[in-house]
């Protein structure tokens, strides 16, 4: 719901995916990586508000460091088949 609520978007629009990795002892124990499309109201200040948003709500759950990574997608080379 908060990715919703910040991007404007139905949840119809999100896909979640976890996926089991493994890494060092010293990197983040959570990853997180948003792919989204850009749109005029999502600024770079508020995709870092929102990663932090994201970071903090994790992070409440997490024995480890939380790690978030926002992409914005290019329009003119993003295909999706669904």
């Amino acid at each position: 719901m908060l990715l919703c609520e910040r991007l404007n978007v139905n949840i119809d629009a999100c896909q979640l995916a976890v996926i089991r990795v493994f890494g060092t002892a010293n990197q983040p124990a959570v990853n997180v990586e948003l792919s989204i499309l850009p749109k005029a109201d999502r600024t770079r200040q508020k995709l870092v508000e929102l990663a932090g948003e994201i970071q903090q709500l994790l992070a409440a759950a997490a024995t480890k460091g939380v790690a978030v990574r926002i992409s914005q997608l290019d329009p003119a080379t993003y295909i999706a088949a669904k």
